[in-house]
């Protein structure tokens, strides 16, 4: 009995997990679209996806290359951490 309930626990932590990072992702997407309306300066986009072994890398603007490479760090940053505590 006390398998399940700390697997919906579990359940309920991962959605709620879940939703956050998909609101940090809406908030922060709102927020660069607004400060290129009121900017007079027009910022560098860019990022990196990562599809199984491939990465995908993406920019446009004119400082791109700094956030691609921020894009890069944080995506290898996360694949350390994710072989380090899955090992756990």
């Amino acid at each position: 009995m006390s398998n399940i309930t700390s697997e919906n626990k579990l359940m309920q932590f991962a959605s709620k997990l879940f939703l956050y990072g998909f609101v940090l992702i809406f908030v922060g997407t709102a927020l660069i679209l607004i400060a290129n309306i009121f900017a007079e300066k027009h910022a560098g986009t860019g990022g990196v996806i990562i599809i199984g072994p491939i990465p995908i890398i993406f920019g446009g603007g004119e400082d791109f290359w700094l956030a691609i490479f921020v894009g890069a760090v944080f995506t290898v940053v996360s694949a350390v951490l994710f072989l380090l505590l899955r090992r756990r």
